[in-house]
């Protein structure tokens, strides 16, 4: 494990943040401008929202109340895809977004979320355990799209512009 946090996660300690998320855009492999979003069951936290994989950066230290080191945010990434998609995906290269936004929990915690994308292959499939019971691929055009929250749909759309200036 770490004994130091990336940099990222030291500049978010230094404003203020005390927790950590990752977001991971999938794209669609026929269709790179759509990405895979998962709806969360009724019965979880934030029930019926669409949301895109990814999850907490677990601290190094769960059981020291006073730990500040986090995993590494690509190793984070890749825990979280796999336990919500599955272990039949097969993750390519992460590439950071270059963007961030910072919310407040429901238990008062400033948290991070960065925003990552990947290529990829497999199927993606719920766990039994999963926290989310529909998946679907999801652009600006899609009727979902509505439902997405604003700092998804600003990542999607980098995603695309990063596709764009690629191509």
């Amino acid at each position: 494990m770490p004994e130091s946090n990336h940099p990222l996660i030291e500049k978010a300690l230094e404003e203020g943040c005390s927790r950590f998320s990752v977001k991971v855009i999938l794209p669609d492999p026929e269709n790179p401008e759509r990405v895979l979003m998962l709806k969360r069951k009724a019965n979880e936290k934030r029930a019926g929202q669409w949301d895109l994989p990814g999850g907490g950066a677990d601290k190094t230290n769960p059981q020291d109340p006073t730990c500040k080191t986090y995993e590494c945010l690509l190793q984070a990434a890749q825990r979280e895809v796999h336990e919500e998609i599955g272990d039949d995906v097969d993750l390519g290269d992460m590439t950071y977004l270059d963007m961030f936004t910072d919310y407040t929990s429901s238990a008062g915690a400033k948290v991070r979320m960065f925003f990552f994308s990947s290529q990829w292959m497999g199927t993606p499939a719920f766990p039994p355990h999963a926290e989310h019971d529909q998946m679907a691929w999801v652009d600006d055009s899609s009727d979902v799209w509505q439902h997405v929250k604003p700092a998804f749909q600003k990542a999607i759309l980098k995603h695309v512009d990063k596709l764009a200036q690629a191509a």
